[in-house]
């Protein structure tokens, strides 16, 4: 295997089908993170994750459906894609979901740091600033009805919440901070 470069990463074999998994899951939720990206992929299923965020594994690369090599290629074809897309890198701490244990988890059996930041770093569209830009811009102000529509419709297209508290709000929810868009 040749190694991957910004030159060469577009004629991977691997290529169209990391495209097509970042695409996906860029329209359901604004941002790709590696282990959703596996899953989409294949490589990884729903069950595994579950079973490693709650420490039954002791490390998610064991239930990666792949050799490490192709785990590694992978990630770093991400991470070239991510730079032409423009998305935005963002650290993320995953923690061991148990009770009273929440303890990081790991992401490979060596523990590589590189890797390990690899597998957590979220890339994030550059489509949630804008929405949270607008979202701040126009927000409850009536002068600018057709700005204050594109907002909030590009707010429930990036919802990852919304509920109903006397009106109809979409919200975005970025590294924990809420940001609304009203609709009347």
């Amino acid at each position: 295997m040749k190694k991957i470069t910004v030159e060469n990463y577009r004629e991977d074999k691997y290529y169209l089908r990391i495209v097509k998994a970042t695409a996906e899951l860029l329209t359901e939720q604004g941002y790709v993170a590696p282990v959703r990206l596996f899953q989409k992929m294949e490589l990884l299923t729903e069950l595994d994750i579950v079973a490693w965020r709650r420490g039954r594994l002791p490390y998610l690369e064991k239930a990666v459906r792949c050799n490490l090599a192709k785990a590694n290629r992978i990630l770093r074809i991400l991470r070239f894609h991510a730079h032409d897309l423009n998305l935005k890198p963002s650290s993320t701490v995953y923690l061991r979901k148990q009770p009273g244990n929440r303890m990081p988890l790991k992401f490979s059996k060596s523990g590589d740091k590189k890797l390990e930041e690899a597998y957590a770093t979220h890339l994030v569209s550059p489509r949630l600033k804008a929405a949270k830009q607008h979202a701040e811009t126009v927000g409850e102000t009536e002068e600018y009805p057709a700005a204050r529509s594109q907002a909030l419709k590009l707010c429930r297209t990036l919802s990852i919440e919304s509920y109903t508290n006397q009106t109809l709000r979409a919200c975005i929810n970025i590294d924990g901070i809420t940001i609304p868009c009203s609709s009347d």
